[in-house]
């Protein structure tokens, strides 16, 4: 599975707490299988820390060297991940899915989220079946940048014969980190630091906290060197830190670590096995897709989204070009980034967000979405209102199905009648003077129109000369001392009466909206005039 997230831009955001039994119907059970997993090995309860070398570094890491001509180095984590791979499959009968993949990786101190792997089953013991596995997952091995790094692992399987599992993973890795515990007591500070590639710029951290709630903390840059400290907090279970920015290739997640408060590392995993997916047209499977989204919203108490056909269009081109194009990013080389492809759709959203995947199946697209940090932003963020879902199948010649995902989020800018929220606005303005003891605005009509007249000139003329301009008709009508604010804003929700200059003195309120028709964000104007007593 590879991924990539593109934030909103909210700085905090809190999920809201799960449904209560008694005041909703509660959820029904998504259908699938239970699986748990134990480790055989252990875990590490470092990322990345100093291992002794073990007979199969000393035979395999000279192998990938020579086979790779140099191109590739042996990574003695992803080899110790890639054994249990190995024993898991072995266990199981088939390959491990994809959750208990991304669990290994971590377990065994790889910071990778995901490898592309290769399996090979042989009898004997002839070595050129290794390396050819190895050149087999080099072909295979993920495009990008950065350094590919193979890991070698295998198990025997009791059977009439000496079988062996052969799995080699490989994997693309851009960024330097230095060893970082994944154990913390509680109030402790987990500093996470390491080097980014060239390029990599506006960089944050979105943390996960046991308790649902996601901060956003500052990463410290300095020159390719970054740094993170990130507070445990004072509850027990899983801290979740995805290190997101800018790359040469558009906005992504750089990495995500994990860490266990006030407890130990786990050596097991329990799963929810989806039932097989076979969609006979393309508009059942992203149905689905939408059905598991909005179940996973519903799960934090969030309203559902409404599917839009805008959105669904636009974020099914981006999957199809990225599927046909063979890359997998935000930044299309013909559409630019997804605010460009919806500003080009003339859709009109006060905020969007995107979240791709690419996956085996939709159900495992949903899920690595969820349990990454970033993404998780964008599926429960309240702001959002709406989403397109859009899906590209890719068919192998082996016959393995594969699915590029992309969901589009957005607010939709709803259609504003300006005298009802001005009639709102001005009520909101004498409650709030009710609260400090203060009588209330009378409306004056003439100040409505001076009012909507700023809010005209502010579409075409310099939005701060408008108080300027205002003031002193506004003066004469009144025959006493006025006061012009003028402000632009994208959401009702944002604005605070207390802070639109309405002093004390003041006995008469003049105020205007006005919508700049050629905003797709949903600039709006308001004009606000008031009045001393004449």
């Amino acid at each position: 599975m590879t991924e990539a997230v593109v934030l909103s831009d909210a700085e905090v955001v809190r999920d809201a707490a799960p449904l209560d039994d008694g005041a909703a119907t509660p959820l029904p059970a998504l259908d699938g299988t239970a699986l748990t997993v134990e480790l055989v090995h252990g875990a590490e309860s470092y990322y990345l820390a100093p291992m002794p070398e073990d007979g199969g570094d000393r035979e395999n890491a000279p192998r990938v060297r020579d086979v790779s001509g140099g191109s590739a180095y042996y990574d003695p984590w992803l080899s110790r991940a890639a054994r249990e791979i190995a024993v898991q499959g072995a266990i199981l009968g088939t390959s491990p899915p994809e959750p208990v993949l991304s669990f290994i990786l971590r377990s065994f101190g790889a910071p990778e989220g995901s490898v592309a792997q290769m399996l090979v089953k042989v009898s004997g013991d002839d070595p050129g079946v290794v390396d050819h596995a190895v050149a087999s997952a080099l072909e295979a091995a993920p495009q990008g940048s950065g350094r590919l790094l193979v890991g070698v692992g295998e198990a025997a399987v009791e059977s009439g014969e000496h079988e062996r599992r052969l799995v080699v993973v490989s994997a693309r890795r851009d960024f330097e980190l230095a060893p970082t515990t994944r154990t913390l007591e509680m109030g402790e500070i987990w500093r996470i630091g390491g080097r980014a590639p060239t390029g990599f710029a506006d960089a944050s951290a979105s943390v996960l906290y046991p308790d649902h709630s996601i901060v956003v903390l500052p990463v410290e840059m300095s020159g390719h060197d970054f740094s993170v400290q990130v507070p445990a907090g004072e509850l027990q279970g899983t801290v979740r830190v995805s290190i997101d920015g800018v790359g040469l290739t558009g906005p992504g997640k750089l990495l995500q670590l994990q860490a266990e408060v006030g407890g130990e590392v786990p050596t097991s995993i329990e799963v929810l096995l989806p039932p097989a997916e076979t969609f006979s047209e393309l508009q059942d499977a992203e149905a689905y897709a939408l059905e598991r989204l909005n179940y996973d919203r519903r799960t934090q108490g969030l309203e559902m989204l409404e599917l839009d056909a805008v959105l669904s269009d636009v974020a099914r081109a981006h999957s199809q070009e990225m599927r046909d194009e063979s890359y997998f990013a935000h930044q299309s080389p013909t559409t630019g980034l997804a605010a460009d492809r919806i500003r080009n759709a003339r859709y009109a959203a006060t905020t969007n967000g995107e979240n791709l995947a690419f996956n085996d199946s939709i159900a495992e697209a949903q899920s690595s979405l969820m349990e990454s940090v970033g993404h998780r932003r964008n599926l429960v963020s309240p702001r959002f209102t709406h989403v397109g879902i859009g899906l590209a199948r890719e068919d192998s010649s082996s016959g393995k199905t594969s699915w590029h995902l992309t969901q589009l989020f957005a607010r939709k800018v709803v259609p504003l009648d300006a005298q009802e929220v001005a009639k709102t606005l001005v009520e909101a303005i004498n409650a709030h003077r009710s609260e400090l003891g203060l009588d209330p605005l009378e409306v004056r009509e003439e100040l409505v129109a001076l009012a909507q007249e700023g809010c005209e000139r502010a579409l075409t003329d310099k939005f701060s000369d408008v108080p300027s301009d205002i003031a002193p008709r506004a003066s004469r009508v009144a025959h006493g001392r006025v006061s012009v604010s003028a402000h632009a804003f994208y959401e009702l929700a944002t604005l605070d009466v207390a802070e639109l200059g309405v002093g004390e003195e003041f006995v008469q309120i003049g105020l205007a909206l006005l919508r700049d028709p050629e905003s797709l964000e949903g600039r709006t104007f308001l004009v606000v005039v008031v009045a001393e007593p004449g």
